[in-house]
């Protein structure tokens, strides 16, 4: 922050991530979440010690707040289903090994097979594996759990 810009705890003009959390009718998580997604921007500061606070005008509605969860929330439902995408197609590589191996038992294991074992996954060689197509999944996976959390809290249905 320049030095000749205001600090926010002591300007009336910024408040709490906390208490505009209060004033938009959500949990202060959910516009953690917001910040973190860069999805709300505009007016949103940080002190000099890194706590958030935010302009009063431009804390959003209630109404916003649920329009850029939901939109963060199918944008992530968007990555998840390439991720499967993903996963699928390195199921299917799998799938060509298993059959190359039992058309010829004498050849040796294909890439992909041997990289959906624990011992292969993490070789430097396969960096594109099952199990970190899984792994991306699992991740994606669980932000999703999270934004339909906030989207569910935000919208009241539990």
């Amino acid at each position: 922050m320049p030095s000749d810009e205001v600090d926010p705890r002591e300007n009336p003009e910024y408040v709490t991530l906390s208490s505009a959390a209060k004033e938009c009718g959500v949990r202060v998580q959910v516009l953690q979440e917001l910040v973190a997604a860069r999805a709300l921007v505009d007016g949103v500061v940080r002190s000099r010690r890194g706590h958030i606070y935010m302009h009063v005008a431009h804390a959003p509605s209630w109404t916003q707040v649920e329009q850029l969860v939901l939109k963060l929330y199918t944008d992530q439902l968007g990555v998840v289903d390439r991720r499967v995408r993903t996963l699928e197609t390195e199921v299917e590589a799998i799938r060509f090994d298993v059959n190359e191996a039992q058309q010829d038992l004498d050849g040796p294991l294909g890439d992909d097979l041997r990289g959906a074992s624990l011992f292969h996954s993490y070789d430097r060689e396969n960096a594109k594996t099952l199990h970190g197509a899984f792994a991306k999944l699992q991740t994606d996976v669980m932000k999703l759990e999270a934004l339909k959390r906030h989207l569910t809290e935000v919208r009241g249905v539990y």
